[in-house]
């Protein structure tokens, strides 16, 4: 039944010519970290995240997001030389709501599918996908602001749920660009 009047709304939402479904690519720089209860000796790492996104607007204030993004996150450990690369496949569905002049708030649940896992040992590499969760559920939260109709930044705070091994979970910081090709 919930799901039944979920659709109903959508589609007067949608029907009432209110809303409005534009695509887009985007792209940055991560500053990933592990955190977790009585996690040390991990230091940020940085990577990069890509991918695209379908963003409807319900009203001219309110939206939804929904983004496919490759992400690739980790931390360095105490010495410099050995780190933790990990690469996620994440779906973020953010509500988003447009402030005037161009500024909007962003926040949702993040799914995240683990495709790869290597630990850096002062070049000695392992793979060590088979010892991790596969699923990674967060919570983001981010900022940004629309430079014109097609081009804008952004932040966004990611912070990991689940944990992946032990006691850590993932916590990345992005920043990027975001290029909208238009309103179907």
């Amino acid at each position: 039944m919930k799901k039944l009047l979920l659709i109903a709304m959508l589609f007067l939402i949608v029907s009432s010519g209110q809303a409005q479904l534009s695509f887009g690519v985007k792209g940055g720089i991560n500053v990933s970290n592990v955190v977790g209860k009585d996690v040390e000796g991990y230091r940020s790492k940085l990577g990069i995240h890509l991918g695209g996104f379908g963003s409807l607007s319900l009203t001219p204030t309110l939206g939804v997001q929904a983004e496919l993004l490759y992400s690739s996150q980790g931390a360095k450990w105490d010495d410099d030389d050995e780190k933790t690369s990990l690469g996620y496949i994440q779906v973020p569905v953010l509500v988003r709501y447009n402030f005037a002049g161009g500024f909007y708030a962003e926040a949702g649940p993040q799914l995240g599918f683990l495709v790869k896992a290597k630990d850096d040992n002062e070049g000695d590499v392992y793979d060590i996908k088979e010892y991790l969760e596969k699923i990674d559920v967060a919570i983001a939260l981010g900022a940004g602001y629309n430079l014109n109709s097609n081009l804008g930044v952004y932040a966004r705070y990611t912070a990991g749920l689940t944990k992946f091994y032990d006691e850590e979970k993932n916590a990345v910081f992005q920043v990027g660009v975001a290029y909208r090709f238009g309103k179907l």
